[in-house]
């Protein structure tokens, strides 16, 4: 139940992300003019750090879509390597050649 549960929680935190990538990224912009004087920067760093944590895309960690896993996950494919030689064993992956030595 716990990978159920990571699955929805990484849903839900990609939402979050979509939703709040705006106005974030138009204040880190405003935040590297160099024309700004530095009590508005000041202002502009007050208002990044009062949004959500969970909003900024470095908290997001990418996850197998099949099992739930976080390490060995190809971004092509959206599957880790586990699940990748499994499909691939099946022959579900069209040109794709299963190797062993």
């Amino acid at each position: 139940m716990a990978t159920v549960r990571m699955k929805a929680r990484d849903s839900q935190l990609k939402k979050l992300i979509s939703k709040g990538f705006k106005t974030r990224s138009s204040l880190r912009e405003k935040m590297k003019d160099a024309s700004l004087p530095l009590d508005e920067k000041l202002k502009i760093s007050a208002q990044l750090q009062k949004r959500p944590r969970d909003e900024s895309p470095s908290r997001h960690s990418l996850r197998c879509m099949q099992c739930g896993r976080v390490h060995g996950v190809y971004r092509k494919f959206e599957l880790c390597r586990i699940c990748i030689r499994e499909i691939v064993a099946q022959g579900f992956m069209p040109g794709v050649k299963m190797d062993s030595w």
